[in-house]
């Protein structure tokens, strides 16, 4: 029953439902657009990566997402077309398939080493096709929690290398690292080989 004077239900649902999602809208553009554009975090990323890697970064090259997830999915949107394959390591990190797929590429799953939970360079190698696109890892690696050692990381990125100039295809190397440095004093922190393209995570 309708009261005098008052609007049906679902019309005030309807009224409630699009302020809800104006308010939703309003708040993820200040919280993500607005924030992958703040200078001074741009500046500082910038100039700590410029020290650690060697690379000349300016603060325009840098984009800030909430998380490593939505720079991870940024990437792979960036250089994945319809149907290219990205290898990711298992067992994974539980959204890199998804991500992957919502990227328009075919994931394509190759088992790490089980006894010593590094990467299977051999495996990795028969995985690679002319339609692979990038290869996904995370180190320190997220479930088993395997820091790679550089030496690891440097021959999987020769093995890119000569496979992007065998089949004329650019191959990338996504790196997620995560990294705090205040509880795990002593150890070095993961290498980042070359050439990568790499998406670089860590808390403080």
């Amino acid at each position: 029953m309708q009261l005098p004077g008052r609007e049906p239900a679902a019309t005030c649902t309807s009224k409630v439902r699009g302020h809800a999602a104006a308010v939703d809208r309003a708040r993820r553009q200040e919280l993500v657009w607005l924030q992958a554009s703040r200078s001074d975090a741009q500046q500082a990323a910038a100039a700590g990566l410029s020290a650690e890697l060697g690379i000349d970064f300016e603060a325009d090259d840098i984009v800030l997402t909430r998380g490593a997830h939505g720079a991870a999915a940024a990437a792979l949107a960036a250089v994945v077309d319809y149907g290219d394959e990205v290898i990711f390591v298992s067992p994974p990190w539980f959204f890199y398939e998804a991500m992957i797929l919502g990227a328009g590429g075919t994931p394509v799953r190759v088992r790490m080493n089980e006894e010593t939970f590094d990467l299977d360079l051999d495996a990795l190698a028969r995985a690679l096709t002319p339609r692979t696109r990038a290869v996904v890892i995370n180190t320190p690696h997220n479930p088993t929690g395997r820091v790679y050692p550089p030496d690891t990381l440097q021959q999987l990125a020769q093995l890119l290398t000569s496979a992007s100039e065998r089949h004329a295809r650019e191959i990338y190397l996504e790196v997620h690292r995560r990294w705090r440095a205040h509880s795990l004093e002593g150890l070095a922190a993961p290498a980042i080989p070359k050439p990568v393209k790499a998406v670089d995570s860590r808390s403080t």
